[in-house]
Parts: C-alpha cells; structure tokens; sequence
C-alpha cells in the first residue's frame, strides 16, 4: 500500500527528492577538500602593484603642486614689475609737470631703480611723429616706402589707407572699399572715419604684421599740431617724410644738435615703462597723456595699455 502511495506522487516531485538524497551525500565529500591556495608570492606582487600606483599619483601630485607654486610666484612678480611699472609713469607725469625738468621728449631712456627692480622710462612727444588722420597721400607712400615696399605697392597700400579713413564709398585708384573687403573673404570693412590708433591698420586690406610693426612707432592718431614737429620729430620720421633731401635732413639734424624739446612744452606725450624685478618679473606700461590746464586733473590719459618685448610670448 505505501508503495503505491510514493509510486503516485507526480515525477517532478521524485526528481526533488532524489537531487537531495544525492546532494546530502555529495556536500561532505566537498567541505573536506583541501581550500585553494593563491600562488606564492601573489600577496607580495599585489602589494608592489598598489605601491607603484601610489607612487605615480603622489608624483604627480607633487608635480602639480611645483607647477602651481612657480606659477603663483611668476603672478607675484608680474605684480611688483607692474607696480614699478606704475611708477614709472608716475615719475614721467612728475617731469612734466617741472617746470625745469631734467629729462626730454626725445625717447631717451632714463633708468630708475625702486625697491628690488629696474624701471626704464621713456617720453616720446607726439606731435614729432605723422600723424595717421591726416596724413597725405604723399606722406603715406613715403612712409610706407622707408618700411621697405617698393612704390607701386606703396601707392597701392597708401590709397587703401585713405579708403578705410575717408567717410566715402567711393575707391580710389588701387585702394579699397566694402566690396574689395567682401571679395577677399574679410567679414569687416573699411571704417569709413578716423582712425582710433595705429594698431587699426591692420584692418586694412593689404597691410601686412610686417609692415605695421615698422611703421607703427612713426605714428600717431594724438599729435595737437597739423604737421609733423620737425624739432621733435625722430630720425626714423624725418626720413620717412617727404620732400626732405639730404641737404634738408643735415640742416635738421644741426637744428636738433641742442636736443628736442624739454617735456615741459610737450602737450601730448607717450610714456613707456618698463619695469623688470630681481626674481624676473616683467611688466611694460605704454600711457599716453595729454596736458590739461585743470590743477586738479593736470593729464588726460588718452590711452593706458600694456605691452610685451618684442617676439616675447602673449605679445599682441
């Protein structure tokens, strides 16, 4: 009778009982086995692989910390170089306002030591530079001659110039307008009025970086008179003027044997400063001041503006 019942349970129930019947047998046999082992020296290599990984974040990280250190003291630097660069020009505004003062708006350098630093200072008068609004075409192709282009290239830049500054659509022969601008790909064109300084010739179709770092220190957008002052004027500038023979440069030269002008009787003036610290830093200070007749507020400062050594990096 028993068996019957055990004979009529479902199959899917047999199987169950079963599977544990041969399981309850199997289990001891597998808890008696011997544990696995790692390999020898596996906890070893494992530690020099963590160790490793450690070293290389740790170097990094000192690596970075150097970096951020030199680049916090590089910061500092710059600062204290502009600072005495500030001074600088502090000391110029002060020699101009002497009434006899020992320094000239010739460009000269003049050398100031301040604190752990050097700063050498120069005054440039403006009105001895051509002055880029008003300049013919005459003096704009001499100009752009004694840069080194031939004349007819010259003729051309200079009538692109004139274009860009003249409040007309209409080109001149070889020069340019919105549609010349348009045709070379430029999404600008002409400003069509004065320009704003010398730096904006390079929005002009033609001019090269070559060509306006050559002519930029003759040039000025600030000069208070309607021709070059000759007495204050440069040797760069008065060879780039026109009409000036040999003859007349001599004689100029003889004019300008006592010196230029002192600064007091300059009314525009560019004042750079460039100033350098004992630990390397570097700053360059380019001010351009007009003379007021306010006691109060004895300069206008018509530009303020940093510059770089020529080919330094981040230079403009």
């Amino acid at each position: 009778m028993l068996v019957e019942l055990v004979d009529a349970r479902p199959k899917a129930w047999r199987d169950v009982v079963v599977g544990a019947r041969r399981s309850s047998r199997i289990l001891p046999l597998a808890l008696s086995a011997p544990p696995v082992r790692p390999p020898a020296g596996f906890a070893l290599v494992l530690v020099l692989w963590v160790l490793a990984f450690l070293s290389v974040i740790a170097i990094a990280l000192i690596r970075e910390t150097r970096e951020q250190t030199r680049f916090a003291a590089a910061m500092l630097e710059d600062a204290k170089a502009e600072a005495l660069a500030e001074g600088g020009v502090q000391r110029a505004m002060a020699a101009l306002l002497d009434p006899a003062p020992d320094w000239q708006a010739d460009g000269a350098p003049h050398e100031l030591r301040l604190g752990d630093g050097v700063v050498t200072v120069r005054i440039e008068d403006e009105s001895g530079k051509i002055d880029l609004n008003r300049a013919d075409d005459a003096a704009l192709v001499s100009l752009l001659e004694s840069a080194g282009l031939e004349l007819e290239e010259a003729r051309r830049l200079a009538a692109a110039i004139e274009d860009y500054r003249d409040p007309d659509d209409i080109r001149r022969p070889g020069g340019a307008e919105a549609v010349d601008y348009q045709a070379a790909g430029l999404t600008h064109g002409p400003r069509n009025a004065p320009f704003e300084s010398p730096e904006e010739l390079l929005e002009v179709l033609g001019m090269t970086p070559a060509v306006l770092a050559a002519v930029e220190p003759l040039l000025t957008v600030y000069s208070p008179a309607q021709e070059v002052n000759l007495a204050a004027a440069s040797e760069a500038v008065l060879r780039a003027l026109p009409r000036l023979d040999p003859a007349r440069l001599e004689q100029l030269r003889a004019l300008k044997g006592g010196g230029a002008p002192p600064v007091s009787q300059a009314v525009v003036v560019t004042v750079t400063a460039a100033a350098e610290t004992r630990g390397g830093g570097h700053f360059i200070r380019v001010a351009i001041l007009r003379r007021t007749t306010l006691p109060t507020r004895p300069f206008d400062v018509l530009s303020w503006r940093r510059t770089w050594p020529e080919g330094a990096a981040g230079a403009p």
